[in-house]
């Protein structure tokens, strides 16, 4: 039996909630209000209502109050970021189980603008905090719910590579898609780019805005889509409900490729990514590169019965924010660690060298240390190594060693 997933991608702007197997979402713009002269609270357009009449305080943009560890005062009372987010979360979630006649989902994917590990972690502490396990809670960025949901498309859709704008109320990116098949593994690239020539929505009220956000949106396709081949181009976003006022950029976008128009891409990715980690294999077999994912495979140099190898603390394509590893080696005459980076492109192979002279002079194989790492962000590992001694023979000095490690320049 399927369990119930639920995709929910999360902006500054706006939220958008879908559940596996259903048609509907549910958007609501990310936004909370307090009623002034009591307990209640009120979400989404609800929320702008009650403030428009007097009736509450609002505040917006959830998102980024919650990753700078911001505050907001509603009713004299003032409020951490995370708690107005988790708040926002249960009124948006518990709606959307009362549309649409479904039970609490089983698994969540939440997916946002770029991962961040303090934005992850307070997502995660929200949820959980909602009764939902930790285990079950997955936080991946919007290139990351792009990538599930083309893929989730029919292979005429992303046989070849796939551009997708997203055009909102405050927001301008642009998505591409790209793949490298061997015999062995299928790869699967995913870019984004927040662009400069963004607009207000507000344009589009009149003949001229029109006329000029048509215009921008050409512009910006020229540069993007000339002189590559495309399967497909997607459109979403609110600003692309109606592409009537988009003429001339609809008609280079449709240049000997198809366009397809979804407005809810990273929910509904998101949703994908959540049916795919609750089986018991996964369904998509690819290995993803992407915001939130690492682009390089770090290995640590290792001997056993004197053969040299290569010992995997992380590897290409895993989530950096939830990845950390511990093992426990004896350097033998050793007085550095030595990292290997290697990427898809080998001849980008980086070795680094992590001197561990921080412990006591000791006979050979008479001491051990181990080895802890977790990411700081895709391009920086932290690495923590400790004194582990050798037993009663040699006793472990608590010596330690926390040092930050710039995977690439």
């Amino acid at each position: 039996m399927t369990p119930r997933v639920l995709g929910i991608d999360i902006s500054d702007a706006s939220t958008n909630l879908v559940y596996y197997t259903e048609e509907e979402s549910y958007r609501f713009p990310t936004v909370i209000c307090r009623q002034k002269n009591g307990e209640a609270w009120f979400v989404g357009e609800e929320a702008y209502g009650n403030a428009l009449s007097g009736n509450g305080v609002v505040t917006d943009k959830l998102l980024s109050l919650t990753g700078r560890q911001g505050t907001a005062t509603l009713g004299g009372i003032k409020y951490e970021g995370r708690e107005l987010l988790k708040l926002f979360l249960e009124h948006t979630i518990r709606i959307s189980v009362e549309k649409s006649g479904g039970g609490f989902a089983d698994r969540i994917v939440v997916s946002i603008p770029k991962v961040e590990k303090q934005l992850v972690d307070a997502l995660t502490l929200c949820l959980t905090e909602l009764g939902y396990l930790k285990s079950r809670i997955h936080i991946i960025s919007r290139s990351e719910s792009f990538i599930y949901f083309v893929m989730s498309q029919g292979k005429e859709v992303w046989n070849n590579q796939v551009g997708m704008f997203d055009l909102s109320d405050i927001s301008l990116s642009y998505y591409e898609l790209s793949m490298h098949r061997n015999a062995k593994n299928t790869t699967v690239f995913a870019e984004a780019e927040n662009l400069d020539e963004r607009f207000d929505l507000g344009i589009l009220y009149s003949h001229p805005g029109m006329k000029l956000a048509d215009k921008i949106l050409t512009s910006c396709a020229e540069r993007l889509l000339q002189k590559k081949i495309f399967s497909s181009i997607i459109l979403t976003g609110n600003g692309f409900e109606n592409t009537e006022w988009a003429t001339d950029f609809i008609k280079l976008a449709c240049m000997r490729r198809k366009v397809f128009v979804y407005m809810d891409v990273f929910a509904r990715g998101a949703c994908y990514r959540g049916v795919d980690l609750s089986g018991e294999k996964p369904i998509f077999q690819f290995t993803c590169i992407c915001d939130g994912r690492l682009s390089a495979t770090v290995s640590v140099k290792v001997e056993e019965k004197e053969k040299e190898y290569l010992l995997p603390l992380a590897k290409v394509g895993d989530s950096w924010h939830s990845q950390s590893t511990e093992i426990r080696l004896m350097p033998n005459n050793v007085q550095e660690l030595e990292l290997v980076v290697t990427p898809l492109d080998v001849k980008r192979k980086r070795v680094l060298r992590v001197p561990i002279d921080f412990l006591r002079d000791c006979l050979p194989r008479s001491t051990r240390i181990d080895v802890i790492t977790e990411f700081k962000d895709e391009k920086t590992m932290i690495l923590d190594i400790r004194d582990a001694g050798f037993g009663e023979l040699n006793e472990s000095t608590g010596a330690r060693l926390v040092q930050e490690v710039n995977l690439w320049d």
